[in-house]
């Protein structure tokens, strides 16, 4: 007598579940590479990285996941309703078996509720463990908001530090932290612009020849803080500033208020100043060379003795400025790209 006609119906393929779950576990990891690497990634440096692209990577896994083991409870559930049409073996059937049999027929029984057991386990167990990640991530970015909150306060208490070196430190920390949270970015650049203003000589003072290590640092760092291939506007508000002598060499000052700003002999080469307000500005002896200033507004600035060697002024508002000794380009050059009057002095 056949008391599980199931069981033999499938003795000859003990391998097809194992089978199925590595197949299923390997398409489960191979979509999700493939659907991460599809996924857009691609994001403007200012915005918040996208979560859903990294989400995506394991999402089949946790989805195939569950539709095998949904897959497996369902099978055991027709298992145990096929069974139940097999008519139950009489106290007479039983009887005349063999004590191996009667046995093997008790532990069959006792299999089909553990199995049922150990199926209902797998599913809630593949629940919990997606509840416990979403809840991770979810701690996790809390926890980082947390972070870049402590050390932006940090940072700003020791932007406000007596000593030179804790400054500096404050300054480059305050770089990163605008590159490890883009949407800060602004603020934190606006908070690096106000300290280049308020920490400026006072105007009954002669500038020194080059700023002070400190104003130098927030320079740079405002000057590459937007970088390639984006170019786009920083709006710097340095207006008035007095840092003759500054380095911004490859500095990115798209669209800033540099009105008034005193960067005399300040080293530009390759700056990029595109649609920049410099009217009025002291460049006298700058080195320009090579920098993209067209759009910029330059009137009644002081250029005189600045190099302008391979200098791009397509479109560059130069009423009134003072251009007497400027070096790498001729007037008829100036002329024929920048926009000039009769108070413009070559």
């Amino acid at each position: 007598m056949n008391l599980n006609p199931l069981k033999a119906r499938r003795a000859g393929r003990p391998w097809l579940a194992t089978a199925v779950t590595l197949v299923v576990l390997v398409l489960a990891y191979v979509s999700g590479q493939l659907l991460a690497a599809w996924a857009p990634q691609e994001y403007e440096f200012y915005e918040k990285p996208p979560v859903w692209p990294k989400l995506a990577s394991g999402a089949p896994a946790v989805i195939m996941t569950v539709l095998l083991a949904a897959w497996a409870l369902a099978r055991q559930a027709m298992d145990r309703t096929r069974a139940r049409r097999v008519p139950a073996p009489t106290a007479t059937e039983l009887a005349a078996l063999p004590v191996k049999d009667r046995e093997e027929l008790l532990i069959q029984r006792r299999q089909a509720r553990t199995q049922w057991i150990s199926g209902t386990g797998v599913v809630l167990s593949v629940v919990f463990t997606a509840f416990g990640l979403t809840y991770t991530a979810l701690t996790l970015e809390e926890t980082r908001e947390a972070q870049i909150t402590d050390r932006y306060t940090k940072n700003i208490e020791q932007l406000g530090s007596s000593t030179l070196d804790v400054r500096l430190g404050a300054i480059y920390a305050l770089e990163r932290l605008a590159r490890d949270s883009p949407r800060d970015h602004d603020t934190i650049y606006d908070v690096l612009t106000a300290f280049v203003r308020e920490h400026d000589p006072v105007p009954e003072a002669k500038p020194p020849a080059k700023p002070a290590a400190d104003i130098q640092a927030a320079l740079t760092v405002i000057g590459r803080g937007t970088a390639e291939p984006y170019y786009l506007p920083l709006n710097a508000d340095l207006g008035e500033i007095r840092a003759p002598g500054a380095n911004l060499d490859h500095a990115n000052l798209i669209s800033s208020d540099l009105r008034l700003a005193n960067l005399r002999k300040a080293n530009l080469v390759q700056a990029t100043l595109i649609d920049a307000n410099l009217s009025r500005a002291d460049l006298s002896g700058a080195d320009l060379s090579r920098a993209d200033l067209s759009g910029v507004n330059l009137s009644k600035a002081h250029l005189r003795g600045a190099d302008l060697s391979e200098t791009d002024l397509s479109g560059a508002d130069l009423k009134g400025a003072d251009l007497r000794g400027v070096r790498g380009m001729t007037p008829d050059q100036i002329r024929r790209v920048a926009v000039t009057d009769k108070t413009t002095r070559f």
